[in-house]
């Protein structure tokens, strides 16, 4: 439990808070696939990753932008650079798209492999579980036919990080004292953030406890989504 913070240290660890969750502009750049979970498997393209070393591919709220590598075609793009969602009408904004419910459609696009359907008629096309990140399902391409993104054996998935925060505290505990003793802990996002990231802290009385400057300090919402 984070315990007994008093009044005037609140400002100070709410610094350490905001030092801990900005990461680092070359971390962003990977996108916000997980890199334990990265690999879609295709028998003529072979193993396509969404999470290189050179870039990836970001799930953001309602499209897909990014680079996925495969290593018998190369690179796949996920969206036009005129953003989305894509019209998916003309050269100039197609890509990929996803809806509330995490069904993806639209097109890819390699130089050696050419279209990649997302939404294919036959098996139903891909889906994000918007719970646990899970990408599920076959795309369709048109020079390397299926794209499998889930497979229980051999095991292999491509998955997105799951926004959220992860709170460690020294000791699995965190408490001060009105004599000046300090503690720390950490707060560490589970994704990269896609714009700007909100950490809203309160402060309550303990219950009980009524001494002046007795306070909780509880992180209570996370703002993430797409810019």
């Amino acid at each position: 439990m984070i315990r007994n913070l008093i009044r005037h240290t609140v400002s100070a660890v709410v610094a350490v808070l905001a030092l801990c969750s900005l990461g680092s502009p070359q971390a962003l750049a990977a996108g916000n696939i997980d890199p334990a979970s990265k690999h879609a498997w295709s028998t003529n393209a072979g193993w396509i990753d969404f999470n290189t070393d050179k870039g990836g591919v970001t799930v953001n709220d309602d499209h897909l932008t990014g680079f996925a590598w495969a290593e018998n075609v190369g690179w796949i793009k996920l969206g036009n650079d005129s953003g989305g969602p894509y019209d998916n009408t003309d050269s100039t904004n197609w890509g990929v798209n996803k809806d509330t419910s995490g069904n993806l459609s639209g097109s890819g696009w390699s130089k050696n492999a050419g279209w990649i359907n997302f939404k294919p008629t036959t098996y139903g096309g891909v889906t994000v579980n918007t719970t646990t990140g899970d990408f599920d399902g076959y795309a369709w391409g048109e020079n390397i036919g299926w794209i499998h993104f889930k497979n229980t054996s051999p095991a292999y998935k491509v998955a997105m990080l799951v926004p959220g925060i992860t709170v460690t505290e020294t000791d699995d505990n965190t408490s001060v004292s009105e004599l000046g003793t300090t503690d720390t802990f950490t707060v560490v996002l589970n994704a990269p953030p896609s714009s700007n990231v909100v950490i809203d802290v309160t402060r309550r009385h303990r219950r009980g406890n009524r001494q002046p400057g007795i306070s909780h300090l509880h992180v209570r919402k996370l703002g993430h989504g797409s810019g």
